[in-house]
C-alpha cells in the first residue's frame, strides 16, 4: 500500500498481481479478505477502476459469505470509492450500509464513508450536505488524532468553497 501511496503505481500493480494470484491458490487464509480489499484499494488509486471494482466485489462477496462484518464494512466502502471514482450511482447506497454498520460496530471507517459522502455531494451539487459529511469527516479524524486525514477532509472544504460563486448580495 505503501507504493500505491507514494505514486509508485507501475512497480506496485505487479506486486498486487502476485499477491493475488498467491491468494487464489491457497485455500487457508488469515484475514481472508484482505488481499482483494487491499487490491482493490491499490488498483483504484492507480485509476484502473475495472480491476479495482472486481476485486471490491471480490472482497464484499467473500466477507459476506465469512460473517466477517467489519470487513464487510471496508469492502462497502471500498465499493463505495469506486462507485464514485466511476461516477456510478451505486456510490451512496455503499457509503450508507457500510456507515450503518461501521456504526454499530464502532470503527473508524465512520468516518471515511462521511468523506466518500461529502465527496458524491460536491459531485452532485449539494452543497449543503457536502459540507455536513466532510465536517463531520474532518472532527471525527481529528478526535481520533488522524491529523493528515483531517486535513484531506479540510483541503475537500476549501476546494468546495473556491468552486462555489460568490452570491450577489
Amino acid at each position: 500500500m505503501a507504493y500505491a501511496l507514494a505514486g509508485r503505481t507501475d512497480e506496485v500493480l505487479p506486486l498486487v498481481a502476485g499477491a493475488v494470484e498467491g491468494f487464489r491458490l491457497r485455500p487457508n487464509h488469515f484475514r481472508p479478505a484482505a488481499i482483494p480489499l487491499y487490491a482493490g484499494a491499490i488498483y483504484l488509486s492507480a485509476g484502473r477502476i475495472d480491476e479495482a471494482a472486481n476485486h471490491a466485489c471480490d472482497a464484499l462477496a467473500l466477507a459476506r459469505r465469512l460473517k466477517a462484518r467489519a470487513t464487510v464494512a471496508h469492502a462497502l466502502c471500498l465499493n463505495g470509492d469506486v462507485a464514485l471514482a466511476a461516477l456510478s450511482e451505486g456510490s451512496p447506497g455503499y457509503y450508507r450500509e457500510a456507515l450503518t454498520l461501521a456504526g454499530e460496530l464502532g470503527v473508524p471507517l465512520v468516518a471515511h464513508c462521511h468523506l466518500g459522502l461529502g465527496e458524491l455531494y460536491q459531485r452532485t451539487r449539494k452543497h449543503d450536505l457536502a459540507q455536513e459529511h466532510i465536517t463531520t469527516a474532518t472532527t471525527m479524524y481529528r478526535e481520533m488524532g488522524m491529523t493528515v486525514l483531517a486535513g484531506e477532509g479540510a483541503l475537500r472544504t476549501a476546494r468546495r468553497v473556491q468552486r462555489t460563486p460568490a452570491r450577489a448580495a
